[in-house]
């Protein structure tokens, strides 16, 4: 097995104060090896979304330690945090979050140039973009673009900085079954072919099929971890 890039030890995540405390994860103990495709799987409010923020430093656990290409996130501060999701981390939300009055190409290079040191920005840009079949749309801004469109954008500044690892929470819950599969099939392209590792979160154990491993969280916990042994293509997938 490869070495671990994600490892979580004892991680608690506590919202609130009691007697209406909510503990959202529950002493989490998790390895992810580099270039695993990882689903994470449960209900509404089992914790998965809790977990990938976790993951990504955009919230810090209440207790616990998590390490993530080679950085203890927990114990950065804010600027080393902010860096730290700049260089290894990439973020694919269900509602795309594209900055509205930027064209599609404007979108990707505005993440590219945070990274300077890895080449020309709009080169980097008109690479992933034409990579992912955009070239001829990065001139449109988001409402000139459908939903399968604006993910598919989502994902070229997810990927245009090169990152270690991708946290990618419910990105086909607003979409069609093609145009999920079409954003599927990126996510298992990056994984397999740059050797990026995947961690998604959804509800829909249809998904499950394609990824190396599936945990399943229920009240905070990983209440079951398998592996998958003949992960699906992408376009296999159905719901």
């Amino acid at each position: 097995m490869a070495e671990a890039i994600i490892s979580l030890e004892g991680v608690t995540k506590d919202y609130g104060a009691p007697p209406r405390q909510v503990h959202a994860l529950r002493s989490v103990d998790l390895e992810v090896a580099e270039a695993e495709f990882v689903v994470l799987l449960g209900p509404s409010g089992s914790g998965k979304t809790t977990l990938l923020n976790v993951l990504g430093g955009i919230e810090a656990p209440t207790s616990g330690t998590v390490t993530v290409a080679g950085r203890r996130v927990e114990a950065l501060e804010e600027e080393d945090r902010s860096e730290f999701r700049r260089n290894s981390v990439g973020f694919v939300f269900q509602f795309f979050n594209l900055v509205p009055t930027l064209t599609a190409g404007e979108n990707v290079q505005l993440i590219a140039e945070l990274r300077p040191t890895l080449g020309d920005a709009a080169d980097r840009t008109h690479t992933v973009l034409a990579g992912l079949g955009l070239e001829d749309l990065t001139e449109r801004y988001p409402m000139q673009l459908s939903g399968g469109q604006q993910q598919r954008v989502a994902v070229a500044r997810a990927l245009v900085n090169q990152a270690r690892v991708l946290l990618c929470d419910e990105p086909t819950g607003a979409l069609d079954l093609e145009t999920g599969r079409s954003i599927l099939d990126l996510l298992q392209r990056a994984q397999r072919e740059t050797g990026t590792t995947v961690v998604m979160v959804t509800h829909n154990s249809a998904i499950a099929k394609m990824a190396d491993r599936v945990l399943n969280m229920r009240s905070g916990e990983i209440v079951g971890d398998r592996r998958v042994e003949s992960p699906v293509s992408a376009a296999e997938v159905s719901w």
